[in-house]
């Protein structure tokens, strides 16, 4: 961040992967990096992930956590649910990043770790938006909480299938958008 608009920067990155910065004026430098960390997974602690479309085509049905089928091209908004089941209030580090192969929308970064912290007995939603441009299966790496530089609580693991349409059995027609992609003309 320079003190005045006319600063000049250059950077090189040497062999052993650091930085050198040089700027023609007195300067900040914020640095944030994300790196690995020693796991030490704690009871008291649980993140989750449950996702939905943003049509609300989903909405007013029970969905599953995780839906069997992702559709190409269309919306979706993953929340992580973390919960605190401990008697202490916990400040935390969350990390959390879309699925592999998935764009991010709405402002939603590829990968985000940000400060939170969450009462006792309490529960939290983040929420990030994405959506898949092309099929196959994708995973989507868990969201992590971490304590003092160590990983305590994380979610699963989740392969995502991503399919070009819906499949629609013809008894499990619920909508007119269903039957639109199952039914005959008659």
């Amino acid at each position: 961040m320079p003190f005045r608009s006319e600063l000049t920067a250059s950077f090189n990155q040497s062999q052993n992967n650091s930085v050198d910065v040089l700027v023609s004026s007195n300067s900040i430098l914020f640095k944030k990096e994300i790196k690995e960390v020693e796991i030490a997974i704690k009871n008291d602690f649980m993140v989750t992930h449950r996702y939905h479309r943003m049509d609300n085509q989903d909405r007013n049905q029970v969905v599953e956590a995780i839906p069997k089928e992702f559709i190409v091209n269309t919306p979706y908004e993953c929340e992580v649910i973390m919960t605190n089941v401990s008697p202490m209030k916990q400040k935390f580090s969350l990390l959390v990043q879309i699925p592999f192969g998935a764009l991010p929308i709405k402002q939603t970064k590829y990968m985000k770790s940000e400060p939170c912290e969450l009462n006792q007995y309490s529960t939290k939603i983040n929420k990030f938006h994405f959506y898949f441009p092309s099929v196959g299966k994708m995973g989507h790496y868990p969201s992590n909480v971490s304590i003092d530089g160590k990983v305590t609580a994380r979610g699963t693991y989740n392969e995502l299938n991503v399919v070009r349409h819906r499949k629609i059995e013809k008894e499990n027609i619920q909508n007119f958008d269903d039957l639109i992609q199952v039914g005959t003309q008659e």
